[in-house]
């Protein structure tokens, strides 16, 4: 009865150890399919920004040697940092609003123009046309 214990688990061992070398042969494809597949899509990613990565690199290199260019986000920073002199902010009351009476109609002459007007919101300052 040993025999066939014995027996018994040699063939259980040497089912084990296929099932085994089955599992990691498709692991083994599998992960270079996967692998294949990452690499394309990091470089299909890297020249799609490759582009940006560009500008960024050239716009610190100019900001390095002390070119300066007025690009559009220092401009929107510089406005709404924007503090008015003191001599200024007495004179000009456009913060308080006048109610309107509804009398007064607009001509041709400023049709054309646009109006604008400063809406205070906390903490910002933005210019919108103005609603009527």
């Amino acid at each position: 009865m040993d025999d066939f214990d014995v027996k018994q688990k040699t063939e259980a061992q040497s089912h084990y150890l296929s099932r085994l070398q089955k599992l990691k042969a498709h692991h083994s494809v599998c992960e270079s399919r996967y692998e294949k597949t990452q690499t394309k899509i990091l470089n299909d990613e890297r020249e799609r920004t490759l582009f940006f990565h560009h500008n960024l690199n050239t716009a610190l290199t100019k900001e390095m040697l002390g070119h300066h260019t007025d690009s559009i986000s220092t401009i929107a920073s510089s406005e709404e940092e924007f503090v008015p002199a003191s001599s200024e902010a007495s004179s000009d009351e456009s913060s308080e609003r006048r109610p309107n009476t509804g009398s007064k109609k607009r001509g041709k002459e400023a049709a054309g123009s646009s109006s604008l007007e400063c809406r205070a919101v906390p903490n910002t300052i933005f210019w919108a046309p103005e609603l009527r």
